[in-house]
């Protein structure tokens, strides 16, 4: 399977798998939230977000609040949960977006 991960432009990429992206939202570069949407994830409001190159867009944002905690959420949900890392969040975020991706197929 080919993935296609969306422009990154001035972004750092802090992590990349085969399938999944996560990006240090440093840059100013705008990301588009689907292909020709002109539609953006609003990074200055971000610290991270996640791509999926299968999909070729943005799924979640996260946001440092302290050390320990980051909040994150998935982009379609806008509900919002607390992890104890940047990892953690990782982790469960692309849990949580393949449950999503599930459910859609059984509709």
């Amino acid at each position: 399977m080919k993935y296609v991960f969306p422009e990154t432009g001035d972004h750092t990429i802090e992590w990349i798998g085969r399938r999944y992206m996560l990006l240090k939202a440093d840059g100013i570069y705008n990301i588009e939230l689907w292909q020709a949407a002109d539609v953006f994830v609003e990074t200055d409001a971000v610290d991270y977000v996640l791509l999926d190159g299968l999909e070729c867009m943005p799924f979640a944002t996260l946001l440092q609040q302290s050390k320990e905690r980051i909040a994150g959420k998935l982009i379609v949900d806008n509900d919002e949960k607390v992890y104890r890392s940047l990892e953690e969040a990782k982790r469960e975020l692309i849990k949580k977006w393949r449950s999503v991706q599930l459910r859609q197929l059984d509709v």
